[in-house]
Formats: C-alpha cells, sequence, structure tokens
C-alpha cells in the first residue's frame, strides 16, 4: 500500500487546501507508487476522482481550479488510448 510521505503532503495541502485528506490516501493507495513531487500527487489524485465517478470532474474543477482543464484533457487523452 503506497502512502504520500508526510513532508510531501504538507507541501501538497499548502498547494491544495481543498483536496481532503482521504482523497490523498485514496489515489496513492490506487496509483501503487508514490516518488514524485506535488505535481505528481495532483496527477493522481485528479485522475483518482475522474475515474471514481460522474462528480470526478467538478472536483477536479473545485480543488484544482487553475489546472483543471489540462488534468481534464490529459485523462480524457489517455482513456482515449485504452
Amino acid at each position: 500500500m503506497a502512502s504520500v510521505p508526510s513532508e510531501l503532503r504538507a507541501r501538497f495541502k499548502e498547494k491544495h487546501p481543498l483536496v481532503p485528506d482521504g482523497v490523498i490516501t485514496e489515489a496513492a493507495r490506487a496509483a501503487g507508487e508514490v516518488n514524485g513531487g506535488v505535481t505528481q500527487v495532483r496527477g493522481l489524485v485528479a485522475q483518482f476522482l475522474l475515474e471514481a465517478g460522474h462528480s470526478g470532474e467538478d472536483q477536479v474543477r473545485q480543488y484544482f481550479p487553475h489546472e483543471a482543464q489540462a488534468l481534464i484533457a490529459q485523462h480524457e487523452e489517455e482513456a482515449g488510448r485504452q
């Protein structure tokens, strides 16, 4: 089970305070490995939310207002390849 190191979690929460801790934990668990930085965690959280269901896009827009369009487009592109 992967987890987000506490220092990285703190840096992530500084930049994205609206994201609940439980979502960060579940995204890390789904990914299996977290060894990058804030950008990797943001991508993992966005992917987790978008795969979770119909409200995922709304949550991504709420949690990451400046990056939402790029994160959603990236997810759609990756889904189209599968």
